[in-house]
């Protein structure tokens, strides 16, 4: 019985572990992607400004 407990207790902090650093990388990965689609966002609105300027103010 001590044995399972001992077992169960190392698989209890391997996946606690295991999991942070999945949460780390996932968390990483999400800022990195709003970061990007933020940037993403800016551009077409610069892009559709200026083809709108061009079109109206020719």
């Amino acid at each position: 019985a001590e044995k399972k407990a001992s077992v169960r207790t190392e698989l209890e902090n391997n996946l606690t572990k295991a999991l942070n650093e999945l949460d780390k990388y996932f968390g990483n990965i999400h800022h990195d992607l709003k970061q990007r689609l933020s940037k993403g966002v800016k551009e077409s609105v610069n892009s559709c400004v200026a083809s709108t300027k061009a079109l109206v103010a020719p």
